[in-house]
């Protein structure tokens, strides 16, 4: 089966052939047994995906299978994980860090590595700020009783 053929083929799969092609894709199967089967078969094909119900049914069926497989790869990355933070574990048991100091105690710098203590100068207090000239009236305060108030207004102006 040369390229050409092939190509073809699945151009006749997805039903994209001119009536020329065909005819020539037609000619080539009738020269080649092999040829002639594969296109009955894309035929048959052809004609179950054409009937709705039937290509629900496959495409139904087609995606209960897809979609295990992600479930599936889940359990083989968790798998992979441990096994990958295992092996750093165990890497990092066998071989520390700092293999010079192992078994030393450590020991503060001696005074004179030491640095000197920062002064910090003491601060002074700011500035009082000038006083300022109250141009607002005073608030006059409520009165605590205002019903007595009124009451003595009213015997005032009503004993005279």
């Amino acid at each position: 089966m040369t390229d050409d053929v092939r190509k073809l083929l699945g151009g006749y799969a997805t039903g994209t052939l001119t009536t020329e092609e065909s005819e020539l894709l037609f000619q080539a199967a009738l020269a080649d047994q092999e040829l002639f089967n594969t296109l009955a078969d894309e035929q048959s094909l052809g004609e179950m995906l054409e009937d709705r119900r039937l290509r629900g049914e496959l495409l139904a069926a087609l995606g209960e299978e897809v979609a295990r497989p992600p479930h599936q790869a889940l359990g083989w990355i968790f798998s992979g994980a441990v096994a990958v933070s295992s092996l750093i574990i165990f890497w990092i048991g066998l071989h520390p860090q700092h293999h010079g100091t192992r078994g030393k105690v450590f020991q503060p710098p001696p005074p004179s590595a030491r640095p000197a203590p920062v002064q910090i100068p003491p601060m002074e207090p700011p500035p009082p700020l000038p006083p300022q000239a109250v141009t607002a009236p005073p608030l006059p305060l409520p009165s605590l009783r205002p019903i007595e108030m009124q009451r003595r207004n009213e015997k005032g102006a009503g004993g005279r």
